[in-house]
């Protein structure tokens, strides 16, 4: 299925793009995760059903509802960009409509995602380049300080990071690199999804 035939079935639209104002530099534009990318990451990740899929800069919601969809877990976006927030409330309703699920599956938060404060079950975070570099070590070290309070497994997801991001992961931090995978029919070096693992 195409983007918007998956849109169609999921009850949402996910489909538009939006930048935001020029003077604002921290925050990258609006664009979702292509489902038959989002197949692809899912079709080479183990997820239990003890997981929570945490989707960071999540604008109209996407990847969160298409993880829902096909795994049943609790999904959480976080999202700053007033519009696209109200987007993403509307996507929660319709979805929600549809497949009858229970609030409390789905949480949505309209914050910095650096104030946003990890909970302790929270253990894959999904990001699809969707802010500065300074910012994405603030929300790794909210990662790290939740898991030296409750150890658990914890996976990061990245699709089209910046070189910075993932020299600053394999450096500086424990994660590790367990799988890198490229999309197919792009000649873009920054097309991967890469999966870390602590």
């Amino acid at each position: 299925m195409n983007n918007q035939e998956w849109d169609n079935l999921l009850n949402i639209e996910t489909t538009n793009e939006r930048d935001w104002q020029a003077a604002i530099y921290d925050y990258h534009r609006l664009e979702s995760t292509d489902y038959e990318v989002l197949s692809l990451l899912f079709d080479n990740l183990t997820v239990s059903k003890e997981d929570v899929f945490v989707d960071m800069g999540c604008g109209t919601g996407r990847a969160m509802f298409y993880v829902h969809y096909r795994f049943g877990i609790t999904v959480k976006g976080i999202e700053l960009h007033p519009m696209t927030f109200e987007e993403l409330e509307n996507n929660k309703k319709q979805f929600q409509k549809r497949f009858k699920v229970p609030n409390n599956d789905i949480y949505i938060k309209h914050t910095y995602a650096d104030d946003y404060l990890i909970e302790s079950n929270d253990s894959i975070f999904y990001f699809f380049n969707p802010f500065a570099f300074k910012i994405f070590k603030n929300v790794i070290n909210n990662i790290l300080h939740s898991v030296k309070l409750v150890r658990r497994p914890v996976k990061l997801i990245l699709y089209y990071p910046e070189r910075a991001v993932i020299k600053y992961l394999k450096e500086e931090t424990p994660f590790e690199l367990i799988n890198k995978i490229k999309i197919p029919g792009t000649y873009d070096s920054r097309d991967f999804l890469h999966i870390f693992s602590l």
